[in-house]
Parts: structure tokens; C-alpha cells; sequence
């Protein structure tokens, strides 16, 4: 049985899921609170209202990838920010193990869609979570 721990730190959570048999970390990852003026909400394709936050430095320990619990923590994740709206900027760290077209699969199978932003550099890809 995994046990989901979350920390805040001022605007930012950490969210960690850990094995409660051994008390190892799994798999973890920030998010925090985003503030888009209705320009740039518009802009970028957002709507005018609803709150938005960034979900950043996600982190699955090599032995333990490919077992799930990414996948676990990202479906706690939807259903504490339920009602908000979550984006993300694809770019793996390690290539070997998963490439940027991987990853967008993994995130579009858990809910992500990709967002063609305007104003972003060519070689990024953003994806947001409606989550309302």
C-alpha cells in the first residue's frame, strides 16, 4: 500500500508517494499557483476564470519507473486540485528511458492535452489538464 504525503511550503505543495512497508520515496512532484492576467489567460488559450496551477519537477526514482506509481501519484494529484486547472511543460530529463513523445502519451492518457502556445519557444510542448 502506497501512502501519499503532501507538504506545503508558502504557495508551493510537494506531493510524494511513498511505500508505507518501507517508508521509501517512489515518485514526487511540486505544483503550485499560477497568476495569469485575463490578457494572457487569453493568450494562451486559457479561459478567464479558474484557478491554474504549474505542476513541475516530476521525479520517479529508476528502479521503481515503469511499476505505475507515477501514474498513481498523477491520479491523487487530479483529485486534490479538482475544479483547477493544471499545465505543464514536456521535456525529458532522460532521454534513454523516455523521450518527449513518450511523455506525451503518458500525459495524454492520463487526462493532458497538448496546447499549441503562440508565444512559446519552438521546442516545447505545454500541456494542460482541464480538471474542472
Amino acid at each position: 500500500m502506497n501512502v501519499l504525503k503532501v507538504s506545503r511550503w508558502g504557495k508551493y505543495y510537494e506531493f510524494e508517494l511513498i511505500d508505507d512497508t518501507t517508508n521509501v520515496s517512489l515518485t514526487s512532484l511540486e505544483i503550485s499557483p499560477e497568476v495569469f492576467s485575463v490578457y494572457r489567460r487569453e493568450k494562451v488559450g486559457f479561459p478567464r476564470d479558474g484557478e491554474i496551477y504549474y505542476l513541475g519537477n516530476f521525479v520517479t526514482k529508476n528502479k521503481y519507473r515503469r511499476k505505475g506509481y507515477g501514474r498513481e501519484l498523477l491520479n491523487l494529484v487530479k483529485k486534490k486540485t479538482k475544479g483547477k486547472f493544471i499545465y505543464l511543460i514536456v521535456c525529458s530529463s532522460d532521454e534513454e528511458y523516455m523521450t518527449d513523445n513518450q511523455l506525451i502519451k503518458f500525459y495524454q492518457s492520463i487526462g493532458f492535452k497538448v496546447h499549441e502556445k503562440k508565444d512559446c519557444y519552438d521546442y516545447l510542448t505545454w500541456m494542460v489538464l482541464d480538471n474542472r
